[in-house]
Formats: structure tokens, sequence, C-alpha cells
């Protein structure tokens, strides 16, 4: 299922497209040097392709993250932001989009993991909360390596509305077709 891409002012935030799979693998390869992202390779960024959502500038990727269907939860994980962007709020706004996504997808949660403290306070200002990682989804625990020192937020997603750091798009932000976006 392709999602609506949305306009944030002259920005894009849409799913990503298999001819960006080279992009995100570009754009995570730091990442997963510095420990940050587990590692994926282009080939695996195809595979799951419409699990990545981009945020773009004048058609550039300069953010994307990933959200990984768990049974009733759903994993943001893989979030990257280009250097070029930094300063700008783009992560905070690609995972508000992203909150969108699964709820209209019926997620009952979402769950982030990190091993950096600067993506914990990231986290808990999104309205995020720190649980323990063994009370994340069976499937998702049987693939995890426990050495990894990443701290574990979710967030239940019919509590969205009662988080004020968490507004919806909805009317923020001027839907497009897919049409409309050239890259």
């Amino acid at each position: 299922m392709l999602d609506v891409p949305l306009c944030y002012g002259g920005d894009f935030l849409r799913q990503a497209r298999l001819s960006d799979a080279h992009k995100i693998a570009v754009l995570l390869k730091s990442a997963i040097a510095d420990g940050s992202v587990l590692p994926v390779n282009e080939v695996q960024i195809a595979v799951e392709i419409n699990t990545y959502y981009v945020y773009t500038v004048e058609g550039e990727i300069a953010a994307l993250g990933k959200l990984t269907p768990y049974g009733e939860g759903a994993e943001i994980g893989k979030l990257v932001r280009d250097k070029c962007f930094q300063g700008r709020g783009l992560p905070n706004k690609l995972v508000r989009y992203m909150l969108e996504i699964a709820c209209k997808q019926g997620f009952a949660y979402v769950f982030a993991l990190s091993i950096k403290p600067r993506m914990w306070n990231f986290f808990e200002a999104l309205g995020f909360s720190a649980c323990q990682r063994q009370a994340l989804p069976a499937l998702w625990a049987a693939c995890y390596d426990f050495t990894r020192p990443s701290q574990a937020y979710r967030l239940m997603l019919g509590q969205m509305g009662k988080a004020p750091s968490i507004p919806s798009f909805s009317g923020s932000l001027k839907l497009e077709t897919d049409d409309a976006i050239s890259i």
C-alpha cells in the first residue's frame, strides 16, 4: 500500500520508492559504521522498500526512517538525517509523519531503540516512554542482539491525542498526489 505523500512547505514526506534504495544505502553508511544503526545492504533495502519513508528537500532525500510491522506494533528504526540538513528538525517531522502512517495502518503502538542518549531525549520529547526490551514483540526479540547497549522506547498510539508534543498533521500539511512529486 502506497501512502499518500505530504507536502510540508516545499518539502515532501513520502513512502520510499525502489529508485531511492541506493541513496538510502548511502545515507545509512555512516550510521552503520558508527554502530548506531544495524547493518543493511542495498539489496535488503530494495526488498523492504515499502517500509522506508523519506523526507525530501528539493527532490533530494534529506532524512529517512523505517516503519517495520510486528503484529499489533511497529518499530521506527533506521532513522537518519543527511548532515547537510542538520538543525532543520527533519527527523522530528519524519517521525511524526510515520506515527500518522502507523495510526492509519491500525497499529496499537510503535517502538524505537537507540544506543545514543541524544536519541533517547528525542523519543521522550515525542511522548515515547522508556520500556524494557524484553517487553517488545517476540518476533522482533528473536532477531535482536541483546548485547547492544540500546534503550527501548514505546508510544501507545491511542495516547497520541493526549500528548501535546505530538500534534496531528491533519490540517497542517497539504495532501499531494504521487504524480505531483518529481524526483
